[in-house]
């Protein structure tokens, strides 16, 4: 083996000596880094009441960190009642510092060592070097004075407050005027229509005139009011067909409100027959169609004559009157 060979080989063995020193020193200095600091204040206190163990945190700060308790109890005789995540601080260019506030009670008297307390910093459990103390104590009881040991305390009543009732003394009020107002409501409604009731009892109904009479009186009327020489034909054969249309109703009891000229015809013709002025109805109703939708203008002559064909048609038509001995003869036969 020549020297320069020699010289290569101790060059190699520098250089690989080097490297595992540096990952030996990195690994060693990286672990230095991530660090579990707790801390408990007050470390004593009487049996039930609380202290917060404040955990610090200190790792890289590209690394994920996670507090790693027990579930509900630290040590035996000390529970954990909660963990909120405090302040987080860089506190240099690389390294973040992360603090958990942990509330814990006890309820034994005892010197507890704080154990178990770690933290999982990238999927890496690292436990705090320091386990804190904590003495839980009982309550002094002054043996030499029993008088002065007191009773539990009674149940505390809230003092009255007056704005505290007033929604529910609103809220009563309000029901109860509704009540009342739907009381005089149906009270008033069931008085209308009492009155109501009453008031048509008392109601005089007039008999209704007799057809024939007021047909006669209607036409005399019309007559008298010589409409066609006004140039109111329409009005004039309109008042027409409406009285005989009336009194056909009352006397032969057609609906002829909404029927046309041609069915009011059909039901004369069916019910009562042609002979009886058939023929004179249908041409005072046919020349009042005409005439009211303006299709002919009769004469004055045709004016006068259709008017007296309408009296002659109620004449005609006239309802028989029945005497008081008809009416009873009528009975007799009957029985």
């Amino acid at each position: 083996m020549t020297d320069i060979d020699m010289v290569h080989r101790l060059r190699h063995c520098r250089l690989i000596a080097l490297l595992l020193l540096a990952c030996v020193c990195g690994s060693a200095f990286a672990q230095d880094e991530v660090r579990v600091i707790p801390k408990l204040e007050p470390t004593k206190i009487l049996i039930g009441e609380q202290t917060t163990l404040s955990v610090s945190v200190v790792a890289p700060a590209d690394r994920e960190v996670q507090l790693a308790l027990p579930a509900d109890t630290l040590v035996s005789g000390v529970e954990i009642l909660g963990v909120a995540t405090g302040d987080t601080t860089m506190i240099s260019d690389r390294l973040r510092q992360i603090v958990y506030e942990v509330t814990l009670t006890s309820f034994d008297s005892a010197s507890y060592t704080l154990e178990h307390i770690a933290a999982i910093v990238a999927d890496k459990p690292v436990e705090a070097q320091d386990q804190p103390i904590l003495m839980v104590g009982t309550v002094p009881v002054d043996l030499d004075h029993p008088d002065e040991i007191k009773d539990i305390k009674p149940q505390w009543l809230a003092d009255f407050v007056l704005w505290d009732y007033l929604y529910y003394v609103a809220l009563f009020y309000a029901l109860l005027s509704l009540i009342a107002l739907l009381f005089v409501s149906v009270a008033y409604f069931v008085s209308r229509r009492k009155k109501g009731a009453e008031a048509e009892s008392t109601i005089v109904r007039e008999p209704l005139r007799d057809p024939y009479e007021e047909a006669v009186e209607e036409l005399t009327k019309l007559k008298d009011e010589k409409l066609w020489e006004s140039d109111q034909v329409k009005e004039y054969y309109t008042e027409m067909s409406d009285i005989l249309r009336r009194y056909l109703k009352r006397v032969y009891g057609f609906e002829t409100g909404e029927k046309t000229s041609s069915e009011i015809l059909e039901l004369f013709r069916s019910h009562i027959g042609r002979e009886r002025m058939y023929d004179d109805l249908s041409r005072i109703l046919t020349t009042a169609d005409l005439a009211k939708f303006a299709k002919y203008r009769p004469e004055m002559g045709e004016n006068v004559g259709l008017l007296s064909a309408s009296r002659a048609f109620v004449e005609e038509h006239r309802p028989k009157v029945e005497t008081k001995e008809e009416d009873k003869d009528k009975k007799e036969d009957k029985l």
